[in-house]
């Protein structure tokens, strides 16, 4: 079978080779009748015989007869050029060769590459790549019509001559662009990616992959915190004016809140540390968003419960509105230190993660100084803060616990929920 096989293969690159030669004879006779160079007809004649038009032939570019075609032309050319070149007339033009040859192939393949850098904006490399490459290319294919065309003797033997020295200096160029890539690390590579790999270590690979997961959960726990927190005290304030209650947090209450409590936790989440697992859950969807439908609707109940729960407290306890108002502004503040530890994981118990001392420490200061500010004067006048008593502190830990709670008995049970 394999020998039959064979012998087919050789009976079709010859077919082929022997028609490709009868055209290109045909096509010499037909090109010397009309006077017109014989290159042209030849590149007539081959896209008329190829797949795209009369599919007489196909030759595929990593085929043997692919090769053997290209390897005859070659030689032709080279063969031809070298017979009709005359030492004489080499005497008188070396220097235009040498020239052209050299310092012509860097011109030409610096023009390309920066026209290149400058029009298609390719990379550098890419770019003198390009130009060593095409500053190779070399007008043998002239050799065939200066037999037909008449040109000077002495313009016809520089540019054959030129044509066969202008290779290796090409060559040369090409290789040392290629060095240059390749020993930079394969910068074409890199000029292309859109990762790059400082070293081929697996463990930096792996490093990576952990810190990019545990960046895109720290910011999606800062989101939920932040988005959580500002449920709560927009819509206490909305469901307040919605009631007609005169409990409206003061201006200097709003900013104690966005300039110091949201600071303070924010920044803490950044020394959060990856939760258990991060490597063995599937990757997260390019497209998923980090804050998704359900996540929100969870913030929106979360939330809501913190603002409700405050407005009752303000409505229902006694001593007057401004301590009613600051009993709810400050289970409001209690509710958002505990929503910033508890929200550390969305799906772990907080007694499962690492340690936070960062985060521990910011609430735990964020509580001492409310608890603070009604017993300094200056600040309670500031403020409009009330002194709370034992019980007022247990109906502001309850409201501030509640939400944490009820998501940690669902976190046990293996759901996903937002504090």
């Amino acid at each position: 079978m394999e020998t039959s096989a064979s012998i087919e293969i050789a009976k079709h690159t010859l077919l082929a080779f022997g028609l490709i030669l009868a055209i290109g004879t045909v096509a010499a006779l037909l090109a010397q009748k009309i006077r017109v160079p014989d290159v042209a007809v030849f590149l007539v004649a081959g896209m008329a015989i190829g797949p795209q038009v009369l599919d007489l032939v196909q030759i595929k570019a990593d085929s043997a007869l692919n090769q053997i075609i290209l390897l005859f032309g070659a030689s032709y050319i080279l063969f031809d050029g070298g017979a009709a070149l005359r030492i004489e007339v080499l005497k008188k033009v070396w220097i235009t060769i040498v020239v052209i040859a050299t310092v012509g192939v860097l011109i030409t393949a610096g023009i390309i590459a920066l026209a290149a850098h400058t029009i298609l904006g390719a990379p550098p490399i890419v770019a003198l790549l390009l130009g060593a490459t095409i500053a190779s290319t070399d007008p043998a294919t002239l050799v065939p019509i200066f037999r037909q065309v008449r040109i000077r003797d002495r313009v016809a033997q520089t540019v054959t001559s030129e044509s066969a020295f202008n290779d290796p200096m090409a060559a040369i160029l090409t290789f040392s662009v290629l060095a240059v890539a390749m020993g930079s690390g394969t910068a074409v590579a890199k000029e292309a990616a859109d990762l790059v790999l400082g070293d081929d270590s697996f463990d930096t690979l792996m490093f990576a992959l952990r810190e990019g997961r545990r960046i895109v959960a720290n910011v999606q726990k800062g989101l939920v915190f932040l988005v959580s927190t500002h449920v709560a005290f927009l819509g206490f304030i909305l469901l307040q004016t919605l009631s007609g209650a005169s409990l409206a947090l003061l201006p200097i209450q709003i900013l104690w809140m966005e300039l110091f409590i949201d600071t303070s936790t924010a920044v803490a989440f950044e020394r959060e540390r990856e939760e258990p697992g991060t490597m063995t859950r599937p990757p997260r969807p390019r497209a998923r968003p980090l804050l998704t439908n359900g996540i929100l609707a969870r913030i929106a109940l979360a939330g809501g419960f913190s603002a409700a729960a405050a407005l009752v407290l303000a409505v229902i306890a006694g001593g007057g509105p401004e301590h009613g108002r600051w009993l709810a502004y400050t289970a409001l503040v209690v509710g958002q230190v505990v929503r910033a530890y508890a929200n550390r994981s969305l799906t772990v118990p907080v007694w499962r993660l690492p340690r936070n001392g960062a985060l521990l420490a910011a609430a735990i200061l964020v509580v001492v100084v409310q608890a603070a500010i009604p017993v300094v004067p200056a600040l309670a006048d500031a403020f409009r803060a009330a002194p709370l008593d034992a019980g007022d502190w247990a109906l502001v830990a309850i409201v501030a616990l509640a939400p944490a709670a009820f998501a940690h008995v669902l976190r046990v049970s293996g759901r996903a929920w937002v504090a």
